[in-house]
């Protein structure tokens, strides 16, 4: 089972409680300077190890596997993913391809509710 989770999910005891329950994720991660320093100059994609760390009490910290792949609207930023699943090149643009389209889904569930009616009514 593979499961995608956007950024409110980047966090070192949600990574570390699915690297426990053997669970492959994918998790949009917020950029920090380590994780920008592994991307060289001119680079499209890059997946690295990568220790994501907690500094405040109770600390703690994971080895996972990050990549980033380009931005599809903004020219010079990419997107950012944290995984337990093997990367490289090409394998990070299928899943940054793939993470992309949960979000149309997720839109047509909650566009869903624009469509029904609406009542004050106890009857």
């Amino acid at each position: 089972m593979l499961i995608n989770l956007d950024r409110g999910f980047y966090q070192v005891h949600v990574v570390t409680e699915l690297e426990q329950q053997d669970v492959d994720y994918i998790v949009r991660a917020r950029p920090t300077s380590g994780m920008k320093d592994r991307l060289s100059a001119g680079a499209e994609t890059v997946a690295d190890e990568y220790t994501m760390q907690r500094k405040r009490k109770p600390t703690a910290s994971i080895d996972v596997t990050v990549f980033a792949v380009p931005h599809r609207t903004s020219e010079d930023e990419h997107v950012w993913f944290v995984t337990s699943l093997d990367v490289n090149s090409s394998t990070a643009k299928a899943y940054a391809a793939a993470f992309r389209r949960r979000w149309g889904i997720e839109t047509s569930y909650r566009q869903l509710g624009d469509f029904l009616p609406r009542t004050s009514s106890n009857d």
